[in-house]
């Protein structure tokens, strides 16, 4: 019998990443890909140059890849925390983000991640939101964007979710990602499209 290779979920890490915007999504999707191998997904972190990272609190976070050794990935958490920060002007990271919105086929961010989203330009046109605190930030990194003010949960289509606040407040029941159920919906459904 021939092994399947797993669909892969990163999950960025980077200086002064928060640390539940990073660790609270794995715990979420490690549970579901422990609980149902048969879904065939695996999830892991990854960083710029691999590692050891620093986390906003202290937490120091192994990733199991750097972007060079990275597997290709169904899906990439952009997380937030003051680090996104020195994200917004570095061209490189901002090249690294569009390569992988065209060979990634689902994308999210985590709070202040979706500014990096921003300043890459691939939210242009797009509803998003983020943290409360940098709602104006959003709206000038690029105005064509349609900041929602009042939302913790935006997807305008499912390959894009920005500003998901996964562990912060659950979304409403028919959007069907955070329940048990809808965690796995979202993920085999929305990337498997």
């Amino acid at each position: 019998m021939r092994s399947i290779e797993p669909k892969h979920i990163g999950i960025l890490l980077f200086d002064e990443v928060e640390e539940l915007d990073a660790v609270g999504p794995w715990e979420v999707l490690s549970w579901w890909t422990q609980k149902h191998p048969d879904d065939g997904y695996d999830v892991f972190f990854l960083s710029k140059d691999g590692g050891l990272v620093r986390c906003a609190k202290g937490l120091v976070v192994q990733s199991n890849h750097s972007y060079a050794i990275a597997p290709s990935m169904e899906a990439l958490i952009y997380p937030g925390g003051r680090g996104t920060r020195a994200h917004l002007q570095d061209a490189a990271q901002l090249d690294w983000v569009r390569v992988q919105r065209v060979s990634t086929p689902l994308m999210t961010s985590v709070c202040t991640g979706s500014l990096v989203y921003a300043a890459a330009g691939i939210l242009t046109g797009r509803p998003a939101t983020t943290h409360w605190a940098s709602l104006d930030h959003l709206a000038q990194l690029d105005p064509t964007i349609e900041v929602r003010t009042e939302e913790r949960f935006v997807s305008p289509r499912l390959d894009f979710f920005a500003g998901f606040h996964v562990c912060h407040r659950k979304p409403p029941a028919s959007t069907g990602t955070l329940g048990r159920s809808g965690r796995r919906s979202v993920i085999r459904g929305d990337v498997e499209r």
